[in-house]
């Protein structure tokens, strides 16, 4: 094993830090500072606060405090509002400027703060490296976890004189430890752990070949020594003891379509033999046409439980996973002043649906996309969010609870998992809470096991159904 840096592991831990940094247009808080003094320590770093303790200021005062001027933010492309109202409140007199299509815009690229989205990151990029940007800041950083992609390889081009290169994410493996290898080769520090091949055999399970043989292995050893060369990450439990408790509670919502859910369940566990050569992808579609179908019958009760839940006066965020369970959900709840958020609303109507769902005492209910609107949103007015659906992974979840759970929040939060009982619902909720500590055990330092989330599926629905 590599040689560790303890001051910067205690670092990555720390709580608050003896910095002054000038000309901020608000104050860090004191666990704020101490990310920014690892940031400012090590340059080429990952922010990986859990969602809610404020990631984009850190970053954006480290830029500042760094004087990386010019500076690049790429995220996704509904968080682009966000970060120009972020960054034009934390550096007052910069300008700040937001890039949208695929025409390079060189009046644009000339700002001072240039936001992009990664989808259009390709487009922009011979334009972009004219500018020569000091600092880089990467936001959802998983969305660079394919090396190969279009948007991964325009970020290790546009990152060659950058000084600062911030990976932010607060759940940076949501499916495994390679999602750090991609982003590690980006700012430049994939060799401090032996390569991408040997990262990716180590603590990846993957052979030489490329080929995926095992489970991840030493976690505990990775986190460790992410920490000691450029990961800092704090829990809200550790640095914001005054924040209210986050709890999950398991709704039983009954469905309208059992008959052909059943048929369908048992199509897919009795031909899962005929299936067990598609790949992981093909696999997961058949299963989430299994969601998506118990998802429908759910949605007359679940319109019932909502309605009966905002009557109360309490506001809520409601999260589905298919776009025509979202669309049918909010066609049901709009006369509640229901408001929405779906991906294929442009920035400017995502940014008003927060808006008035902060604001409005009305406006009780948000339908929102799991996909879509699990990161980057402020949605404190409510205390409690609602799943129609689930996610694949535990981050996917957590994401989303945060947008409630997260600074500003006063009260308890309750994620409310809207399940129908004798269904793939259970069999999920069951299977992700297990999948939830291979999540913890790069991103806390905690050793778990792992088995495929689509296997242990097929498995359980077999099991129930004897």
């Amino acid at each position: 094993m590599m040689e560790l840096d303890s001051d910067n592991i205690k670092a990555s831990y720390a709580q608050d830090a003896a910095i002054t940094i000038r000309g901020l247009g608000g104050e860090l808080r004191p666990f704020q500072r101490a990310g920014v003094a690892y940031a400012l320590r090590t340059e080429r770093t990952f922010i990986a606060d859990e969602p809610g303790l404020g990631k984009t200021c850190q970053a954006l005062a480290t830029i500042h405090a760094s004087n990386a001027y010019p500076a690049l933010v790429v995220s996704p492309a509904s968080l682009k509002l966000n970060w120009q109202r972020e960054a034009q409140r934390w550096l007052p007199g910069a300008k700040v400027t937001v890039l949208s299509g695929v025409r390079p815009d060189y009046h644009q690229y000339k700002a001072d703060v240039v936001v992009c989205n990664y989808d259009i990151l390709a487009a922009h990029q011979r334009g972009l490296a004219q500018r020569g940007f000091r600092g880089i800041v990467f936001d959802e950083a998983h969305n660079l976890k394919g090396r190969a992609t279009q948007r991964a390889t325009a970020a290790r081009a546009l990152v060659k004189r950058a000084r600062v290169r911030l990976p932010l994410t607060g759940t940076p493996i949501l499916n495994g430890p390679e999602e750090f290898a991609s982003p590690l080769e980006i700012i430049e520090r994939i060799d401090e752990f032996g390569g991408y091949a040997q990262f990716l055999g180590r603590y990846c399970g993957y052979s030489l070949a490329g080929q995926k043989v095992g489970p991840p292995a030493y976690l505990d050893e990775l986190n460790r020594l992410l920490r000691s060369r450029c990961y800092v990450r704090r829990r809200k439990a550790d640095v914001l003891k005054d924040l209210p408790p986050k709890t999950r509670a398991v709704v039983p919502i009954s469905i309208t379509n059992r008959r052909d859910y059943e048929e369908a369940e048992r199509s897919l566990a009795a031909e899962d033999d005929q299936r067990r050569g598609l790949r992981e992808a093909q696999q997961r579609a058949e299963a989430d046409r299994l969601k998506g179908l118990v998802a429908l019958g759910k949605i007359p009760a679940i319109v019932e439980w909502v309605k009966d839940f905002i009557h109360n006066g309490e506001k809520l965020v409601l999260f589905a996973y298919h776009k025509a369970v979202q669309h049918r959900l909010y066609q049901a709840l709009a006369g509640s002043g229901a408001v929405h958020i779906f991906a294929e609303d442009d920035a400017v109507a995502r940014q008003s649906a927060v808006d008035r769902f902060q604001r409005e005492p009305k406006c009780k209910v948000i339908v929102c996309s799991l996909m879509a609107a699990n990161a980057g949103l402020t949605l404190t007015a409510a205390s409690n969010v609602a799943f129609a659906e689930m996610g694949w992974t535990p981050g996917i979840m957590d994401q989303a609870t945060d947008r409630v759970h997260r600074i500003g929040q006063v009260w308890p939060v309750t994620a409310w998992y809207l399940l129908a009982p004798g269904t793939v619902d259970d069999d999920i909720y069951e299977l992700i809470e297990r999948k939830r500590r291979i999540v913890d055990a790069a991103t806390d330092g905690q050793v778990a096991d792992q088995t495929p989330l689509l296997r242990e599926l097929i498995d359980a629905m077999r099991r129930r159904r004897g």
